[in-house]
């Protein structure tokens, strides 16, 4: 677990600190999305708190944003939209799941859609990487009805 954990939190320092310094307007979405995305995969107690075979996906999940803020072609005017289908995503299971905790309650429908994000990341963003299983918007929000329906 130390191994891993040094191995996650130094790809995530190398993806971090790109976000930093002077970036174009046209980029400041992007990044701030991949900041917004690097704290939800490591923050105090992740180690912990990530189910060990999510937690052994850090790693890729950070090399692809890695790869999302290094591609070569620049970034696409339409990742605007993708951005906010995310934010749409991760709002949904935000939402549930702060209802969820307050009544103690646990749901591993929601746990799947939460992992199916970044999942559905990598497959937009760093498609050679792979992912551990086909995922779409379209899976994403059939995950979703099952969340709701539980």
């Amino acid at each position: 677990v130390a191994r891993q954990a040094h191995a996650i939190l130094l790809a995530h320092h190398q993806v971090r600190k790109q976000l930093k310094g002077k970036i174009s307007f046209a980029a400041a979405y992007i990044y701030a999305d991949v900041a917004g995305q690097l704290n939800q995969l490591v923050y105090p107690n992740f180690l912990t708190q990530t189910p060990p075979i999510w937690r052994d996906q850090l790693i890729r999940y950070l090399q692809a944003a890695d790869k999302r803020l290094n591609r070569s072609a620049g970034i696409p005017a339409s990742e605007n939209m993708v951005v906010d289908e995310l934010h749409k995503f991760w709002q949904r299971y935000e939402d549930r799941h702060k209802s969820m905790s307050e009544t103690q309650q646990f749901s591993a429908e929601l746990m799947d859609y939460r992992w199916m994000m970044e999942e559905y990341r990598v497959s937009l963003f760093a498609q050679a990487l792979g992912t551990r299983f086909p995922i779409s918007a379209k899976r994403l929000d059939k995950q979703w009805h099952k969340v709701i329906s539980e």
